[in-house]
């Protein structure tokens, strides 16, 4: 048998490039050729590829990958934090068998994310405030997790993670402190990626939070949301953008970041929306007739690669409809595409239930929705439609739920 050295390199790299990222992160230990050779953009370009060609196989055959987000809180808010608050994550395998999904928990890892030295600086009221989570998103195999602390990027393929410097509080408030007060709150926006980078090769990116001081006793702060970013290039966080929101304006933002652009809230018939690489506010036009005191929105996301506006009926809250932007910024391209009840088989309405995320089997669009089912449970629950048939798919551990997304590996180093 002929010494694998003598093995030219693009096949090595093509063979090599079918390996779980796992394997070929031991494989860079071998020699000096080959970390350098697996450690090119040529190679990491060749091996997204290659995955990218099995996710859509699989998708072929009903086979997709799934990571469930769950917040596992205290026993009690009152504990000394012997065992804090975490993100419990659960990689699943969805197939679809004879018009039945079936699915298999693969494994399950638990993430804590308030094992920082910074917590010492808190107070034990002001630790209660840290423990709660309310941003978790997963880009191209990153999740990114938020907190009244401080952002976690992690890397479930990899393990590695980075905690981004402690965050600190706005111009009107001392800096030596945290943002922890009942005065105004955060939202985490979302992260964005340089969209030129090589893969695996990512080296610039930005995470966008807002804080809303809707409840501040001035009246002339009140209503003002501050817009700040980390930029990995400068390596801290800063104040971009100041919003003066009026009253009749939508208190709740949407957080949904397409194309790159975050769409943040609406106001009369738009939606107010920020540019992630040129950091500029804009407006994104509803469809005609759209009315906001009217209409209850549930919100926007991307069915398949379009833009997707989720609306309850008027006349009727248990109708819910879906209208798509076929064309981005486009008014007229706006279409209603679906109109549909959440109802189980018996004919009773799924209470409690929220829209998580789409996805695609084979060539039929789902939507999961995180249904609650008691203050002790809730489930995640895939709904077709196009056949209106529900699909329960996971149990949660715990009744918060983060979120559902499609997993896939990263190469992506915070090192």
């Amino acid at each position: 048998m002929a010494h694998i050295s003598l093995f030219p390199e693009d096949l090595l790299s093509n063979i090599l490039s079918r390996l779980p990222v796992k394997y070929v992160m031991r494989s860079r230990s071998v020699c000096k050729n080959w970390n350098f050779m697996l450690r090119s953009p040529n190679f990491f370009s060749l091996y997204y590829k290659h995955q990218s060609c099995e996710q859509e196989r699989l998708a072929k055959d009903g086979v997709s990958s799934f990571i469930v987000l769950e917040y596992i809180e205290n026993a009690s808010e009152y504990d000394s934090y012997d065992d804090p608050a975490h993100v419990l994550l659960s990689f699943l395998t969805v197939k679809k068998m004879d018009n039945e999904l079936i699915t298999t928990v693969d494994k399950v890892e638990k993430i804590d994310i308030l094992t920082s030295a910074s917590l010492e600086l808190l107070s034990t009221q002001d630790r209660i405030h840290a423990d709660h989570i309310n941003f978790a998103k997963v880009y191209d195999g990153i999740i990114c997790l938020g907190n009244y602390v401080g952002v976690v990027l992690y890397n479930p393929c990899t393990r590695e993670s980075q905690r981004l410097p402690f965050l600190r509080s706005p111009r009107s408030t001392p800096r030596s402190t945290p943002y922890i007060h009942d005065d105004y709150y955060y939202l985490h926006l979302g992260m964005w990626f340089e969209s030129n980078q090589q893969p695996g090769t990512i080296n610039h990116y930005k995470v966008f939070r807002v804080v809303n001081f809707n409840r501040h006793e001035d009246p002339n702060v009140r209503n003002t949301s501050v817009i700040e970013k980390y930029d990995s290039a400068e390596g801290c966080w800063s104040e971009i953008i100041t919003i003066r929101k009026r009253q009749y304006q939508s208190s709740s933002y949407m957080r949904l970041l397409f194309n790159g652009i975050i769409h943040l809230y609406v106001d009369g018939d738009s939606v107010v929306t920020l540019d992630a690489r040129l950091e500029k506010l804009g407006l994104l036009p509803l469809p005609s007739g759209f009315i906001f005191k009217h209409l209850c929105l549930k919100g926007l996301f991307v069915l398949g690669r379009s833009l997707a506006l989720f609306l309850e009926n008027p006349d009727n809250s248990f109708c819910n409809n879906i209208w798509m932007m076929t064309e981005y910024g486009v008014k007229e391209s706006w279409t209603k595409q679906y109109s549909f009840n959440f109802l189980d088989p018996s004919g009773l309405l799924y209470n409690g239930w929220r829209l998580l995320a789409q996805w695609k089997c084979m060539d039929e669009d789902e939507l999961f929705i995180d249904r609650t089912v008691s203050l002790d449970e809730c489930k995640v629950v895939s709904f077709n439609l196009l056949s209106g048939k529900l699909t329960d798919i996971y149990t949660c551990h715990s009744p918060r739920i983060l979120t559902i997304v499609p997993y896939m590996e990263s190469f992506f180093s915070f090192k």
